[in-house]
């Protein structure tokens, strides 16, 4: 076990814990951290059902790992890694904790937007386009290169909002120059449709910040992860 690190994060270490216990301590967790440069079976099995509960999982994994990844994260934001100094470790570490940091922040930010309107438009978006926009926005802070389809969806589910509102909601922010798609290609190859705000959102977002949560209180957050 550490605790008390720099960052203020909380993290626990278990070699064996039976399966009830990693399931409930998956429920009461505000995220997961799936280290995935090897196919165990374990470790697949709980991202899975950390995905189906469902929680934000921030996925690690070493530049050493050669098979592709399965169809379910191949869209999914992950977080890769060197092995050839300590320095290497130290990088990802940061890494990791500015990856929380911006989940965590996301989530504060959805929840906001979603209890502004439940029924009017505000400032000439729906309640469902602004969800939407404001998830891809947040979600850049966590993927540089665009969010996947499939990350807006699982947020805006989340959230309340059906797969057609999430559909309608992306085809409106690209009919009205607020949103861009792109293709994204990982390094085993894989390719697939990413979002990404125009300026246009940009301006729209600035114009409406005081829609936003711009500010939260830090506070301490325990994160399990289960190494087999």
């Amino acid at each position: 076990m550490r605790t008390g690190s720099q960052h203020d994060w909380v993290y626990t270490v278990r070699e064996t814990v039976p399966i009830d216990d990693i399931e409930s301590g998956i429920r009461n967790s505000e995220l997961c951290l799936a280290e995935i440069t090897t196919n165990n079976p374990n470790v697949w099995f709980e991202l899975g059902y950390a995905m189906a509960v469902p929680k934000e999982v921030v996925l690690v994994c070493s530049e050493e790992r050669k098979s592709k990844f399965p169809f379910d994260v191949q869209h999914r934001s992950i977080i890769t890694y060197k092995t050839e100094s300590p320095q290497d470790f130290l990088q990802l570490k940061e890494k990791i904790t500015n990856r929380i940091k911006a989940v965590l922040r996301k989530a504060s930010e959805i929840d906001k937007a979603t209890i502004i309107s439940p029924v009017a438009d505000t400032e000439g978006l729906s309640p469902h386009e602004l969800v939407a926009l404001v998830i891809i926005m947040q979600n850049s802070f966590i993927s540089e290169d665009g969010v996947s389809a499939y990350k807006i969806k699982e947020d805006m589910n989340n959230a309340g909002f059906t797969d057609i509102a999430v559909s309608i909601a992306l085809k409106i922010l690209l009919q009205k120059g607020m949103i861009i798609t792109s293709s994204k290609t990982d390094f085993h190859g894989n390719e697939w449709t990413v979002y990404n705000v125009t300026p246009v959102g940009d301006d729209w977002l600035l114009r409406n910040q005081h829609l936003l949560t711009l500010r939260e209180e830090p506070k301490k957050h325990a994160i399990e992860t289960y190494r087999t």
